[in-house]
């Protein structure tokens, strides 16, 4: 499954400068040693530093000072343990908070997805069901039978975080609830994507709306800058066609009384 370390890597390399290598030397808690960089000082300040290896592999980190002249990345958090000699990383000029901001934007964006939640039990003497919690938008209702089958439910209306049935039903078995929401917001590297939702598709996305967050924070229309915007937008719009969301809708032949 993918995380929101992955969405940001591709993100980051659709998005702006992305350079990788491997630390020459140990370090320290914060610091990466990399004496084969030759961009000058200064030029990652700010930027983000994906660790892609090591006791660290699959973190992020936002890069405070950049280093040409003594070779090294100075990061944000220090580690508990010091970085050392062979760690790979990735480095990018791009912000980590508009990055992950971006991602989220992308996820939000790219719309609804089904979900299914068992949490419930049916009741024999019960019409009225409260909904669990964070369950809405209800599509599809199944009763699962003993022998592990399913039976839909045919007539219901959802109201007010409730759903109302027009009879009991039979069994007493658990009910299986299909809903379709937007995904929950993520802000750790280790966060998962729903697999509903495409890994290349979500970078684009979020490339796009990286772009547009710059253009308007730098208050420019340059050409690099709208040429960059304009390819995103375009990538996004391929990869909506290719890779749509797909969600279960609820069935026209189901009964709404």
């Amino acid at each position: 499954m993918a995380t929101l370390y992955d969405a940001m890597l591709q993100t980051a390399m659709f998005s702006g400068v992305c350079v990788s290598g491997v630390s020459t030397s140990a370090g320290t808690n914060s610091r990466i040693y990399v004496a084969d960089r030759y961009e000058a000082d200064g030029y990652y300040n700010g930027g983000t530093l994906f660790i892609q290896s090591g006791a660290y592999s699959g973190t992020t980190d936002t890069i405070l000072i950049y280093s040409l002249a003594e070779h090294y990345f100075e990061l944000q958090y220090p580690k508990g343990e010091p970085y050392q000699a062979g760690t790979r990383y990735t480095a990018t000029n791009q912000n980590r908070s508009m990055l992950i901001q971006a991602v989220n934007q992308a996820l939000t964006h790219m719309g609804l997805y089904t979900v299914v939640d068992e949490s419930l039990a049916s009741d024999t003497s019960s019409t009225e069901y409260a909904l669990p919690f964070g369950v809405s938008n209800v599509v599809r209702i199944d009763e699962i039978t003993s022998m592990g089958g399913f039976i839909p439910v045919k007539t219901w209306q959802e109201f007010a975080g409730k759903i109302y049935l027009d009879q009991p039903l039979s069994s007493g078995n658990k009910l299986r609830l299909y809903y379709n929401k937007v995904h929950d917001t993520i802000s750790q590297d280790a966060d998962p994507i729903d697999p509903a939702f495409n890994l290349t598709r979500i970078a684009w996305t979020a490339t796009y709306f990286y772009e547009l967050s710059r253009m308007q924070y730098l208050g420019t229309n340059a050409d690099k800058e709208t040429a960059l915007f304009v390819n995103a937008q375009q990538q996004m719009a391929r990869q909506e066609r290719i890779h749509p969301v797909r969600k279960v809708e609820r069935s026209g032949n189901l009964a709404v009384y």
